[in-house]
């Protein structure tokens, strides 16, 4: 009778042997069989170019849409008009004051040059409101004119005072030649009546009343010298109050053209920045596309500064795939690593995988706003040869779902399921 024993043993050896053959099988071939790696990123496909969001820097009240979403548009087209009232009125009061600043400068400029004719440099003669230019300018000339004759005016009274003052010096003159020869004829006189005087021929008092005339006649001729000297110097001051007025009105008009130059210089400024604040209300669209988002729907409504009001997809064949990836997978990424490309949007039996490779790779981490997640954005070129293999009827757009592999460096079976492990106990054998 056989042993049971033993026959337990003999099974129990040969099912151990057989495990040990299978686990040693399949030690060796998860140790020597190497497979693909890869990091998988969800993307979307997106326009090589990118869309572009149209906005306006100041916002306002719209007057005009002439756009929806689907619309195809091309790069300079109007899409909406904000209203313009306001920024006109500003304008127009700009070129108003502009208008009376050249005609001002038009006539302090014919005055310091001496000109008696007002003109306009050529730049103005497409000014916007040349019939109040032309208007303020007639009155700029009425206006030199009467100044022009209130400067004549005062200097035609200083030159008559100076002419009679030149008149009452040659009757003073004539007068004081008169008195100088009565003089002389008296001092001969007075002369043979000392010489009687001593022969006693005639009397003292008559020989003193001569003296006393011949002294009053030398007094009344440094009189008429005097009177004649100042006569000279008042026709002297009215000669230097014709320059000195002359001279004021100069420097006047001058101090005016520099002050009227600056106003102009500043008004300009304003008129360049009202005009581009005008130009800006017409809201164009930045390239050529399709109108995609359009939140602008109210002829009425208000927009912010700043705020989207819609995004235009350009028009273009030129694809990219743009994915996220974790962040502990980053590392395993380089540009121009190669990528297969599933786009998930169309049927996957009919649809082959597309060869892209990485065109870049953002620098820092971001976070999905709605979950928190962090990521890094990459960006992959589809090329018009892959999309070229596409079944017939299959078009790719922008916003279509993809998932990219990344193929990294080959590893052996063992070291996926070991990887983990040993991650775990080097982190356990270095924590206190």
């Amino acid at each position: 009778m056989a042993d049971p024993l033993g026959s337990l043993r003999r099974h129990a050896f040969a099912g151990l042997g057989a495990m040990a053959l299978f686990i040693g099988l399949l030690g060796g071939w998860a140790g020597t069989t190497e497979i693909a790696g890869a990091v998988v990123a969800q993307g979307t496909v997106v326009p090589l170019e990118g869309s572009k969001r149209v906005q306006h820097p100041e916002g306002g009240v719209v007057s005009a849409i002439l756009v929806k979403d689907g619309d195809a548009v091309e790069a300079g087209q109007l899409l909406v008009h904000l209203d313009s009232t306001t920024v006109s009125a500003n304008l127009a009061v700009i070129v108003s004051q502009l208008s009376a600043a050249f005609a001002l400068e038009a006539r302090l400029t014919a005055e310091s040059i001496g000109n008696d004719k007002l003109t306009l440099p050529a730049s103005l003669d497409a000014w916007p409101d040349r019939a109040t230019l032309d208007g303020l300018l007639a009155a700029q000339e009425r206006l030199r004119q009467s100044r022009a004759a209130a400067q004549a005016g005062l200097t035609t009274q200083l030159e008559e005072q100076i002419g009679q003052l030149g008149e009452q010096i040659a009757g003073l003159q004539s007068q004081q030649a008169a008195v100088r020869r009565q003089s002389e004829i008296l001092a001969d006189e007075v002369v043979d009546a000392e010489a009687l005087f001593r022969d006693g021929l005639m009397e003292a008092s008559r020989l003193n009343a001569s003296k006393r005339e011949l002294a009053r006649l030398e007094g009344e001729a440094g009189n008429l010298t005097a009177e004649i000297a100042s006569a000279r110097t008042a026709i002297a001051g009215s000669r230097a109050k014709i320059a000195e007025n002359t001279a004021t009105f100069r420097a006047g008009v001058l101090e005016d053209l520099r002050d009227v130059g600056l106003q102009i210089a500043e008004l300009l400024q304003q008129k360049i920045a009202a005009e581009d604040r005008l130009a800006k209300l017409e809201i164009r669209s930045p390239q050529a596309g399709i109108v995609h988002e359009s939140i602008v729907r109210t002829v009425g409504g208000v927009v912010a500064a700043g705020e989207t009001l819609m995004q235009v997809v350009p028009h273009t064949d030129r694809l990219a795939l743009e994915a996220r990836v974790s962040p502990l997978d980053v590392d395993k990424l380089t540009v121009g690593q190669a990528a297969a490309v599933r786009l998930t949007g169309l049927d996957a039996r009919t649809t082959p995988e597309l060869v892209a490779a990485v065109d870049s790779i953002s620098p820092d981490l971001s976070r999905d706003p709605a979950t928190g997640v962090a990521y890094f954005s990459i960006r992959m070129k589809l090329s018009e040869t892959e999309l070229a293999r596409l079944p017939h009827g299959q078009h790719v757009t922008a916003g279509m779902p993809a998932e990219a592999f990344l193929r990294t460096a080959d590893r052996t079976v063992l070291s996926y399921l070991l990887g983990p492990l040993a991650a775990q106990l080097s982190h356990a054998f270095r924590e206190d």
